[in-house]
């Protein structure tokens, strides 16, 4: 089975406008080794991982994730964003070409598609939408709150105090 792609238009208005990416899942060895290494810069900066985070697995880390690894020093970062770009292809302006090409300095010249490239990436290969991460740690939340708060209320008479 092939790995998964995505196509992408950036659609913020500045001189990126309109222009298209394909952006491919890394394999499933390097997807790990990304993470492992992502995870020991944020752990090694200082990030502070809540226990409803950890508890949460996968989905609590992603929600929490890649703007966290922004805290790791920039040494142990810019291998990490290289490596997120490198998913990325430009494609022709046509979009019935199929001529795809590396990106390269220079291909882009807003920040935020840079940003914005990188964080479909980052989506992409988890297999977890940030937006969709957040959307689960909130169920989590409201369910373990409202766990918490049946257990904390008395069931019978002879649990209210006197």
């Amino acid at each position: 089975m092939s790995r998964k792609t995505k196509p992408f238009v950036v659609t913020d208005e500045g001189r990126d406008k309109g222009k298209r990416f394909l952006i491919t899942e890394m394999s499933a060895e390097k997807a790990e080794e990304w993470g492992v290494r992502a995870l020991g810069a944020m752990i090694r900066a200082g990030v502070d991982l809540p226990d409803l985070v950890m508890a949460s697995g996968m989905a609590g880390v992603v929600s929490i994730g890649f703007m966290a690894l922004f805290a790791a020093p920039y040494s142990e970062l810019k291998p990490l964003l290289d490596e997120l770009l490198a998913c990325c292809e430009a494609c022709a302006e046509d979009p019935k070409s199929e001529v795809r090409t590396r990106v390269y300095e220079g291909d882009i010249q807003e920040p935020r598609t840079l940003l914005l490239l990188r964080m479909e990436a980052f989506e992409l290969c988890s297999g977890f939408s940030v937006a969709a991460a957040f959307s689960i740690l909130r169920e989590q939340t409201i369910s373990a709150a409202i766990a918490k708060a049946s257990q904390d209320t008395p069931t019978s008479d002879s649990e209210l105090p006197a």
